[in-house]
């Protein structure tokens, strides 16, 4: 997807491609990943090393808006 876009999956809310919500889902993935490993609603570690192989900084620390 970054690749294609030009661009970086870490995305604010808003932003959407060919009409699909893209940041809300990233929002959804970046809550998750700040979840403990463990704990129920966490996002697998094996989804989060994919997610950073496209880009490292999918769920910054700091602010996306």
């Amino acid at each position: 997807m970054a690749a294609e876009h030009s661009g970086s999956p870490a995305a604010p809310m808003q932003a959407s491609i060919g009409g699909y919500p893209i940041g809300t889902w990233l929002a959804s993935l970046r809550a998750q990943a700040e979840l403990p490993e463990r704990e129920k609603g966490a996002l697998e570690p094996a989804r989060r090393a994919a997610l950073e192989a496209i880009d490292p900084w999918w769920a910054p620390a700091w602010p996306i808006a």
